[in-house]
């Protein structure tokens, strides 16, 4: 319902350039969250702290734009950003390492709450909407000729060039969009 998305906008900060930013995050976020804010044009919507049902962790970001919908949470980890194959070479399993420290959990993570959120959706026939998950890691030290990669579906980034992703692709116009916002605003409760 329109009555019931502009409720939602009116209670949002709207930030320069019209991005509806709706929720809080926690401070330790705050740097991401705003990145997201100042790098995104309307009618991108940034929802924050959002808990999905079913699920066991909340999601620090959702960044729904003309791109689809973008699972994101955060890592403020410092160390080097590295994906090691574990195993034997020709079927190993590919892993996230920050520093020395194995952090491929934080994949499974954001995995698990890009499967739930395409079943919040599909409660609206959006079940084949494009969602996509993200990891932005915003203290880690990436080698300059590294760029964002994947694993398990899962994009792992830093702040700008997440920012550069969600921008290539146009696949939702702004009325779709501010359905998918309406839907999820109703549907995923903030976490505090």
């Amino acid at each position: 319902c329109y009555a019931e998305l502009t409720a939602a906008r009116s209670k949002a900060s709207i930030r320069p350039g019209g991005v509806a930013v709706i929720g809080s995050a926690w401070p330790s976020e705050r740097h991401l969250a705003d990145r997201l804010e100042q790098g995104l044009a309307a009618p991108a919507t940034v929802l924050h702290d959002r808990v999905v049902p079913g699920c066991r962790n909340r999601i620090d970001h959702l960044v729904v734009a003309r791109s689809g919908v973008w699972v994101v949470n955060a890592n403020h980890e410092g160390g080097r950003v590295e994906q090691r194959v574990t195993g034997r070479p020709d079927s190993g399993r590919r892993e996230l390492f920050v520093g020395d420290r194995s952090r491929t959990s934080l994949i499974a993570d954001v995995a698990e709450q890009v499967s739930h959120l395409r079943g919040v959706l599909a409660e609206v026939d959006m079940g084949e909407a494009p969602v996509h998950g993200a990891l932005c890691l915003y203290r880690a030290d990436w080698d300059w000729l590294t760029s964002g990669f994947a694993i398990d579906g899962v994009l792992v980034v830093w702040p700008s060039e997440f920012l550069d992703r969600v921008k290539q692709l146009h696949v939702w116009d702004r009325s779709t969009i501010d359905a998918v916002v309406e839907h999820l605003t109703a549907s995923l409760p903030a976490a505090r």
